[in-house]
């Protein structure tokens, strides 16, 4: 169990970026879909770093290296590995690395 509450999913970019601001500081991470329908979530993406919430992104560009990835189906044990590592928000130091585990 990941001891999670979810406030998604968001199947728009405009729908995503309202449940981040939604969400304020209760929002302790995310895992993003870099396509969003026809949009792609890199607004999304730097929006959830200005605000130094931790995300995990199913695919991703250089940009968003730092970033732990994960691949489609998300495997909720890869995810709880990822989230135990994440650097607590409002906190600064090396994201964890990529977890190519299935």
């Amino acid at each position: 169990a990941l001891n999670t509450a979810v406030v998604g999913p968001a199947g728009s970019l405009a729908d995503a970026m309202r449940l981040v601001e939604d969400a304020g500081d209760r929002l302790d991470g995310a895992v993003l879909d870099i396509h969003l329908g026809e949009d792609r979530a890199f607004p999304l993406a730097d929006a959830l770093t200005e605000r130094a919430v931790p995300f995990d992104a199913l695919v991703i560009p250089e940009t968003y290296a730092a970033a732990p990835r994960c691949e489609k189906p998300v495997n909720t044990a890869q995810l709880a590995r990822i989230r135990a590592n994440a650097t607590p928000r409002g906190e600064r130091g090396p994201a964890a690395a990529p977890d190519s585990e299935p």
